[in-house]
């Protein structure tokens, strides 16, 4: 797997956030911080899409896929619940809670999609 697999991906991942921040709105501090606190939903979304393609793509591995996705699926609301809380400790500043939620939710997600793009690599090899 290459740098194009997942390049391309990130990069629309990239221009998501960038046009949730710019496009007919006034990007100011807390609507840039309240998009960062958003932002593990979109990265738990992309692993997804990998987990999907590994269930297309890989033959006799389709139970581990399917079961990797229904664990996305929780993870993705578990993520969307942590964010929105996080998002009122910001609104209330509550500092502390809002870090430590946000390494959380950034810590799910990215395993997420390290362990999904691991999975991608099996099919490729």
């Amino acid at each position: 797997m290459g740098y194009v697999e997942v390049g391309l991906p990130s990069l629309l991942l990239i221009l998501a956030f960038a046009l949730k921040l710019f496009v007919e709105r006034t990007t100011t501090a807390p609507v840039f911080v309240q998009a960062l606190l958003e932002l593990p939903v979109d990265i738990i979304f992309l692993a997804m899409s990998f987990v999907t393609a590994f269930i297309l793509g890989a033959t006799g591995k389709a139970a581990e896929g399917l079961f990797t996705f229904i664990c996305y699926v929780v993870a993705a609301v578990l993520l969307v619940a942590l964010s929105r809380k996080s998002i009122t400790f910001f609104e209330s500043d509550d500092l502390w809670k809002v870090g430590g939620l946000s390494f959380v939710n950034y810590g799910i997600a990215l395993s997420c999609v390290v362990y999904s793009i691991s999975l991608l690599k099996e099919i490729t090899a």
